[in-house]
């Protein structure tokens, strides 16, 4: 596997593997040495990993997330080298066996998000910036069927997924959001959530934006748990946009 110069420097005398626990559509490889252990993480550039380098430096001291060691980016390609995250990935059956546990943790988590001082985060997530960027990837060809649950009922596809995102486009109460707020992306001691990673789509949202995803993962569980989980939250959210986010995710 070729890295660039400055990116082999950090990573000598290393094991490699290949990491397949998140989220992401990059490649991750894992870096395994003495007493450290890191991560690469390599893509084509694009708007998501130049947003995602970006959210990192913008939220170190601010919110739990991966120290950046080095990136490089050549020949069109972004080479990241981050810190492990801190904590156990929320999808480990750790938490997934222990759903009370599981719910109390990824409702802190967003009310640790949705505390953040936005005022001066410049990084864009609103529905006029997303539903753009859906319409540049429909018009390339995007055109795919729509994930069928209880939230999507009568949407079959992009398309007009696209259509009733346009037409019932809400008033926005805009926070800091994750963007992909699943379990993958999350990390935690079980006491509280450690580590956001995989923050490519994060930015100025709606506050409903990763509740959706949330409620989406918790299509897994009985009903009761996506009862508790929204008394843990600091409001009640409107089911309707609940819908609406969960459309809008079916565009990326």
């Amino acid at each position: 596997m070729y890295l660039p110069e400055k990116i082999q420097n950090f990573i000598k005398g290393m094991e490699f593997h290949n990491d397949h626990e998140g989220m992401s559509k990059a490649k991750v490889v894992k870096c395994i040495g003495e007493n450290k252990e890191l991560y690469l993480k390599i893509e084509k550039v694009s708007d998501e990993p130049e947003r995602e380098y970006g959210i990192y430096k913008w939220l170190q001291g601010k919110l739990p997330v991966p120290k950046i060691i080095c990136r490089v980016i050549e020949n069109g390609i972004s080479y990241m080298l981050i810190e492990k995250a801190e904590g156990i990935m929320l999808e480990n059956n750790l938490y997934r066996d222990n759903p009370n546990l599981l719910i109390k943790l990824v409702a802190d988590g967003i009310n640790q998000l949705q505390k953040l001082d936005i005022s001066e985060c410049k990084f864009d997530s609103t529905i006029d910036y997303k539903l753009k960027k859906a319409k540049e990837r429909i018009d390339n060809g995007l055109h795919l069927e729509v994930d069928q649950n209880k939230y999507t009922e009568g949407i079959e596809n992009t398309d007009e997924a696209y259509e009733y995102l346009v037409k019932n486009k809400p008033k926005e109460t805009l926070v800091f959001s994750h963007g992909d707020y699943c379990f993958n992306n999350l990390f935690t001691d079980g006491k509280t959530i450690t580590g956001y990673i995989d923050m490519g789509r994060g930015g100025i949202s709606d506050k409903h934006q990763d509740i959706a995803l949330c409620l989406r993962e918790l299509l897994d569980f009985p009903t009761e748990y996506t009862d508790k989980f929204l008394k843990n939250l600091k409001f009640k959210p409107d089911m309707n946009l609940i819908r609406y986010y969960i459309l809008l995710d079916e565009l990326f």
